[in-house]
């Protein structure tokens, strides 16, 4: 076993009880989780799928159920996600975006939802850095994706 891959899994690890934690503290009464996400449970699988960084909480998850992209302001996010592929180089889902639209302005603007194609891409160390979705008009959309902080 090399030095990094028994470093990613050592990280895998602790990620993987941080997520059982919050997923524990989020969830509700009937123990239902409010955010759908796969935590890893497996060596192999940390070893072959790259996480995104959760901007709100700032933690590593894979299939994520939300993603916001807009993490300065909050002004986009998609939402619903049904990940059809999640693999070592790419990702991608079918959900439903919600879009700030600032006119005239953000304070008087109002929000737009539409259905969205959406995949990651561009891994570096072992983190997607790239989310590339189509936008209302139907062109791709391409954002960055934070490193946890």
């Amino acid at each position: 076993m090399s030095k990094s891959f028994a470093r990613r899994a050592k990280w895998g690890l602790a990620v993987a009880a941080l997520a059982l934690t919050a997923s524990c503290s989020q969830s509700g009464s009937d123990g239902a989780e409010s955010n759908s996400q796969k935590t890893v449970t497996s060596t192999a699988e940390i070893a072959s799928s790259p996480f995104v960084n959760d901007c709100i909480a700032n933690n590593p998850v894979t299939r994520p159920g939300r993603m916001l992209l807009a993490c300065g302001d909050g002004g986009l996010s998609v939402q619903s996600i049904t990940w059809s592929t999640w693999g070592p180089d790419t990702a991608e889902g079918e959900g439903t975006q919600y879009r700030r639209i600032c006119e005239p302005n953000c304070a008087a603007g109002h929000e737009a939802t539409a259905p969205t194609h959406i995949t990651l891409r561009k891994v570096s160390k072992g983190y997607f850095t790239e989310a590339v979705i189509t936008d209302l008009n139907g062109k791709p959309e391409t954002w960055p994706i934070a490193p946890l902080r």
